[in-house]
């Protein structure tokens, strides 16, 4: 996906705000997809200017977060474009690959960590990590019921 920095994305928002329409604007600034300027337009409306910003670093959602997220599209029979804009979410795909992690592994893939380097584990290292691991997807699993009970 293609980065646009926060001038262009308030270019196009103050465009479209003089009357110019959103595909319109798309063509004239070089971007493909007019669903992109839409998106800002409502991040620009909701939050201002501010919601325009890149952010960095990146965020890192918790599981909890990731299921209310999920659990409030569901129950609003939302887009990913309307729930990122509920939760403040920049990027729509990231709520999009939350789906299929869901869909794919259940609760417990939402609660796992990106990028979490695997180390030499000693004996007991291993059996702590078993422990734990055990302990991750009882939470997990009790998350899960409670989700599916509220639904």
């Amino acid at each position: 996906m293609t980065k646009f920095n926060f001038d262009t994305k308030l270019k196009a928002v103050q465009l479209y705000l003089a009357g110019v329409g959103s595909t319109t604007v798309a063509r004239q600034l070089g971007i493909k997809n007019d669903d992109n300027v839409r998106m800002w337009i409502a991040r620009y409306r909701k939050y201002g200017a501010k919601g325009l910003e890149l952010r960095q670093p990146k965020y890192d959602y918790s599981g909890e977060f990731k299921l209310s997220v999920l659990n409030w599209k569901k129950q609003h029979k939302a887009s990913y474009s309307q729930a990122a804009l509920h939760f403040d979410i920049s990027n729509t795909g990231t709520i999009a690959n939350w789906q299929k992690k869901f869909d794919q592994g259940g609760t417990q893939a939402l609660f796992t960590r990106r990028g979490r380097a695997r180390h030499m584990n000693t004996n007991h290292n291993r059996q702590a990590s078993k422990q734990l691991s055990e302990l991750q997807r009882l939470k997990a699993e009790n998350r899960a019921l409670k989700v599916e009970n509220e639904y």
